[in-house]
């Protein structure tokens, strides 16, 4: 009887971690999805410090963000593409340039990207951040949390969004 019970004490902490890492793989942020000012905090940065509108596209080792913001007369959309893993990806963003890489978090619940932008200033210099944002699912997959926290020798902000699915 002893034997049997150590079996089963060996057994099921397998399953449940079986279990876990079933359930963390299948999580997909793959879809339209669109910002939710009320629930969003901005703080007092205008909303196009984030998009207001993402188009995801995951595969299993690739992830494709198309995002569209809205600044005050115009739209600009980007798209970039990332592989999971923390390969540094490029990225040309109209007047930036963009280094990022992206990874799941240990509990693969959260994608979390890293990235650095810079741009060339008016007088020549070059203007440059650095952004951590981390993205991570509801439930029942019908929201997605956002968070992006900026840091430069200028500026230093987070901000966090809501979408919902569409």
């Amino acid at each position: 009887m002893k034997h049997i019970i150590k079996k089963i004490a060996l057994v099921i902490p397998g399953l449940v971690i079986l279990s876990i890492n079933t359930h963390a793989q299948k999580i997909n942020f793959s879809g339209k999805w669109k910002v939710n000012l009320i629930q969003s905090d901005f703080g007092n940065l205008p909303t196009s410090t984030a998009a207001t509108e993402y188009n995801i596209v995951q595969d299993k080792n690739i992830i494709s963000f198309e995002r569209t913001v809205i600044l005050k007369d115009s739209m600009s959309k980007s798209k970039e593409v990332l592989t999971f893993g923390g390969l540094i990806t490029e990225s040309d963003l109209k007047n930036k340039k963009k280094e990022s890489s992206i990874k799941w978090s240990a509990d693969r619940s959260t994608m979390i990207e890293t990235a650095r932008q810079s741009w060339v200033l008016a007088d020549g210099k070059i203007g440059q951040y650095q952004s951590l944002e981390t993205f991570t699912l509801s439930m029942d997959k019908k929201t997605l949390f956002y968070k992006r926290k900026v840091m430069s020798d200028k500026v230093n902000f987070s901000i966090s969004a809501v979408y919902t699915k569409e």
